[in-house]
């Protein structure tokens, strides 16, 4: 039988967690290795990682 797994997505910005809509305006959130940490301690299955950056 299959289970439900939870997947935590976190957006990294210049190695600060950021929080957008639509990858504009985006508000820095701080730590995101701080927050994995809660995620995982709160029994989070998988974490993934997205790192913004502009092309100039």
């Amino acid at each position: 039988m299959l289970s439900k797994r939870v997947v935590a997505c976190l957006d990294v910005k210049n190695g600060e967690l950021s929080k957008g809509v639509q990858f504009v305006a985006t508000e820095m959130l701080g730590d995101p290795v701080a927050k994995a940490k809660a995620y995982y301690e709160d029994g989070l299955d998988e974490l993934v990682f997205l790192r913004h950056y502009g092309l100039k």
